[in-house]
């Protein structure tokens, strides 16, 4: 025979599983939100000035000048993968 106590604990336990699993969910969706959140694509002038200098101070240095414009794209790439994952 089913008494209160009985219909309450399982109330009690079903309810406090049903909790879990919903801010469990809420979570994986606000944090993969988060994660999808496009990154502005603004670069500080100044950085830009020093990747172009580093590249082009790269390229010379290594007796290749004409692929300073190269090597200022990938480092470009770079500053920007790296504002997408959180640095500065």
């Amino acid at each position: 025979m089913i008494t209160v106590i009985d219909l309450l604990i399982t109330i009690s336990i079903g309810a406090l599983t049903g909790g879990i699993t919903a801010a469990v969910v809420t979570m994986f969706l606000l944090l993969r939100q988060r994660r999808n959140k496009p990154v502005p694509e603004v670069i500080d002038p100044w950085v830009s000035a020093e990747i172009d200098r580093a590249a082009a101070a790269y390229a010379a240095r290594h007796g290749r000048p004409e692929t300073a414009g190269l090597i200022a794209d990938k480092l470009h790439l770079l500053h920007r993968l790296g504002q997408r994952r959180g640095g500065s």
